[in-house]
This record gives C-alpha cells, structure tokens and sequence, in this order.
C-alpha cells in the first residue's frame, strides 16, 4: 500500500486530497504544518505521524508527497521534495509569479522527477474529445464569494502580493491549462475583462479570450460570484465539426449533426480529484510521467500573465 505524506495541512483543498488518497488505496502516512498543535490533532485523528519539519516529512521517504501552502511556502516545500527524489502532487499556483516556478520546472525536467500537480480537469470527459475537430472551447468556474477564503483561514488568496492575482490566478488556471491541453501551444490571449464587485484589491470576476493561429478559439471565465458559499457554477463547451459537447455539474451533453442530444451522467465534480489521485497512482505503479507537470503549470501561469498585461479592468 502506498505511502503518502501531507506537507502543509492548512490548505482547503486537504480534505479532498485526504479523501481521494484513501479511495485510491493508499495510506495516510504523516504530515507536516507549521501550526505543531494542528499537525499533532490532525495525526492522532488519522493514526499518522506528525513531523517537527518538512524536511523530516520528506526523510521518512513516502512513495507520494502532496505539497501545499501558501505561495511564499511552497517553492521551498516543493524544492525540498526534489532534493529528497521524493515523487509528488502539488497545488497551484505553487508561487505569485511565474518565474518563480519556472527553474523548479527545468529542474525537475533535468532530472526526471515526478512532479504532477492539481488540475483535475484534466481527467474530465473533455479530454476524450478528438482534438482535431474542436473549433471553440469554452470554461467556466464561478464559485463562492472571496470572503469563504477568510473564513477558511486562507485570506493570502484575495491578497496580490500573495496570490498574485484574484479569481484568474486560482480558478482560472483550470481552464486556461485545459484550453491549452485542448489547442496546443499556439495559443495566445487576444483579450480579457476584468471585474472587482466586492471591492477587493483582486478580480473577482474575469473573462479571457484566447484564439490560436488556426483560427481556433476559446474563452475561460472564472469568479467569486455565486451567491451562495459553497456553490459553484461550472460548465465547459467544445463546438466541434460534428458535434457540440458540454460538461455541466453531473452531466455530459452531446448534440451531434443528426439533431439529436444524448445525455450520459457522470462522477460528481466534487469527486474528480478521486480520479486525478488513481490516475497518479497507476502512473506512479508504471512509470509514466503525470497527467500534468509543472511545465503545463508554467505555461498556464504564462498565459494568466498575458492575460493580466492585455486586460482592462474596471
């Protein structure tokens, strides 16, 4: 059974992480955080070892590390993680800018590591879709208002000179590294609109227009606007020369040039990291480098950047 360590256990997205881990059959092994008295109640509640460092987390020699924290923790956790070959999932954006992230990128290249981070959607139906046929994509996540981030102790979220950046920066990179999977890497950002309702000193609301040389195109739009907490509205379209297709919550819909629409439900989007953590598994078990690496990361938070310099913002 695998073992897997936690370094960071303050992130939001633990939890889920936890979940999926145990789902795939592998085992909480121990975990690290700077709050000891946490870490401590975390391990007796999980039956794991607390670790003093994230150095000894990482010395324990786990079969997966899964890196989180806040930008200006993570690129010394992850480089840690490289020094002690240790494989691992991290989340993103990992640091505010992306030049930070780009020579832990080279270098985990240089030296084969396995580096896999966060970005789940990439293990959505969308992926089966023949690239060839796609004329437009479209991706949108607007989830909760900014103030769930407080609340969840996580306020370096809606702070630029963390974060780097509002809603795109943390939600966007979803779909900016999917419409990038999708199209290749010609595409480029043409245009973006970003909003501030709530009065923070980062978006909440944006929307990025990309198009490729091909004439492709693809729009991503991500927020802070549902009204409720923990909702969130999510869909991602392709049009496509035989058909459209559109992920939306539970359900993939496919209208094809027949007229007709076909309905097919799938797993829960709140259980897609489940498949993200067995996809990491096999690849571990096999050999095979992850679904995405950090150069994808880099190349998403390259076309964040883009975005960031081209938008207007009002």
């Amino acid at each position: 059974m695998p073992d897997v360590v936690f370094v960071g256990l303050s992130h939001w997205h633990v939890p889920i992480h936890m979940k999926a881990v145990l789902r795939a059959g592998m085992r909480i092994a121990g975990g690290f955080d700077d709050d000891a008295a946490m870490c401590r109640d975390w391990a007796g509640r999980e039956g794991a070892t607390a670790h003093p460092t994230a150095e000894a987390a990482l010395a324990s020699r786990p079969d997966l590390a899964i890196v989180t924290g806040t930008p200006l923790e993570m690129p010394g956790r992850l480089a840690a993680a490289l020094d002690h070959g240790v494989p691992v999932l991290v989340e993103k954006p990992i640091a505010s800018m992306t030049r930070d992230i780009v020579p832990l990128a080279e270098r985990a290249r240089r030296e084969s590591r396995f580096v896999a981070v966060a970005l789940p959607h990439r293990h959505g139906p969308i992926a089966d879709v023949p690239r060839e046929s796609i004329r437009h994509f479209a991706f949108r996540l607007v989830n909760g208002p900014p103030q769930r981030y407080r609340a969840w102790n996580a306020a370096w979220v809606i702070d630029p000179a963390i974060g780097g950046g509002g809603a795109l920066r943390n939600l966007g990179l979803h779909g900016l590294d999917l419409a990038r999977s999708v199209f290749g890497e010609g595409l480029a950002v043409t245009g973006a609109t970003f909003r501030r309702w709530h009065g923070l000193a980062v978006e909440d609301h944006v929307m990025v227009h990309l198009a490729d040389a091909a004439g492709r195109t693809a729009t991503v739009e991500a927020g802070y606007l549902h009204p409720a907490e923990m909702g969130s509205d999510f869909e991602i379209r392709v049009v496509g020369a035989d058909a459209i297709v559109i992920e939306a919550a539970d359900e993939l819909r496919r209208s094809g040039a027949d007229g007709v629409t076909t309905r097919q439900s799938l797993t829960p989007l709140h259980d897609r990291y489940d498949i993200l953590m067995a996809d990491l598994r096999d690849r571990l078990r096999d050999g095979r480098r992850p679904a995405a690496e950090l150069s994808d990361l880099v190349a998403a938070m390259t076309l964040a950047d883009a975005a960031y310099a081209r938008g207007t913002t009002s």
